[in-house]
């Protein structure tokens, strides 16, 4: 006799990480408690090198250990890395925290869906334990797209912005199986959310929708 088995369900391993709104005056002070072991910079797809949004420092201080931002240009042409929507280039420093760079495509078309595939290779990137950042500057969300006419008005940008940010966090902290196992450390610890220009409420407001 044959018996019919129960169908298989996905079972979430690990756990996902936890997204705060950060202040990046206090990350520049000095180490966190947890280190700070990725930091995502978005880059806009260009006919070449893929560039920084406006208001992008060139550099960032993080424990002491100051991280260049801008986009390699000879080591983006050698990996192909063009700033399209979830291409990644990952330079390792031989101190401090990798630098992600996260395209974004270009910046006339970017979707809140651009950003949360940035957030989700950041988070994928960063590998296991510590914190992550995301660099999410004001002039980068506020190129989000308006409601088309006739609809109902959207949430401001830069609060769409950073909420679909921790979305792409949170989602890219989920990994399904039909077989749970305990060996999962899961992702990151956590994930900031640090933005350039953006009232520090909007961001938290962003974050917590999130």
């Amino acid at each position: 006799m044959t018996g019919s088995s129960a169908p298989e369900t996905a079972t979430p391993l690990g756990k996902r990480p936890e997204v705060r709104a950060a202040d990046l005056r206090h990350l520049e002070a000095g180490p966190a408690a947890s280190p700070v072991v990725a930091v995502g910079v978005p880059a806009l797809e260009t006919g070449d090198v893929p560039l920084l949004p406006a208001g992008m420092p060139d550099a960032l201080v993080i424990g002491g250990v100051s991280l260049a931002l801008a986009v390699p240009g000879e080591l983006a042409r050698r990996r192909g890395f063009r700033g399209r929507r979830g291409e990644t280039l990952v330079v390792s420093a031989a101190e401090g925290p990798s630098v992600v760079h996260l395209g974004c495509g270009r910046g006339d078309e970017l979707t809140t869906d651009a950003l949360r595939r940035a957030s989700a290779a950041l988070v994928r990137a960063a590998g296991r334990g510590g914190q992550a950042l995301f660099l999410l500057p004001a002039s980068l969300a506020s190129q989000l797209p308006a409601a088309p006419a006739g609809e109902p008005s959207l949430a401001p940008a830069p609060r769409r912005g950073a909420q679909a940010v921790a979305e792409g966090a949170v989602l890219a902290g989920y990994r399904f199986s039909a077989h749970k196992s305990g060996d999962d450390d899961g992702p990151v610890d956590v994930v900031m959310v640090a933005a350039t220009e953006i009232e520090p409420e909007v961001v938290r407001e962003g974050v917590r929708r999130g």
